[in-house]
C-alpha cells in the first residue's frame, strides 16, 4: 500500500494534518504574508483562504532513492505535490 491507501485502511483521511494552528500563530504574530517552504499546493491554498498572502513558494529539494521513490511518486501523482522526480 502507498501512504494514502494505508491511511484509508486505518480509517484516516488522506492527509490528517491541520494547518489551522499555523494560521493562528501567524495571526497572533500579526504576520499577513509569507514566503512558504513547501511542495504541497494545498498548504498555499489553505493559508490564502485564511487571509495569509503567500508571496512566494520555495520548493523543498527531494532526492529520490530506492527507499523513498515510491512515497515521493505518490505525493506527486496522487496529492499533486510539486516534486521534481528523476
Amino acid at each position: 500500500m502507498n501512504t494514502i491507501e494505508a491511511n484509508h485502511k486505518l480509517g484516516f483521511d488522506t492527509d490528517t494534518r491541520d494547518f489551522a494552528v499555523a494560521v493562528k500563530v501567524l495571526a497572533f504574530l500579526t504576520i499577513t504574508s509569507v514566503r512558504l517552504l513547501t511542495n504541497n499546493p494545498l498548504k498555499i491554498t489553505y493559508l490564502r483562504s485564511h487571509g495569509i498572502d503567500v508571496t512566494e513558494r520555495l520548493a523543498i529539494p527531494s532526492h529520490p532513492n530506492r527507499y523513498n521513490a515510491s512515497y515521493l511518486r505518490t505525493k506527486k501523482e496522487v496529492l499533486g505535490h510539486d516534486i521534481p522526480l528523476a
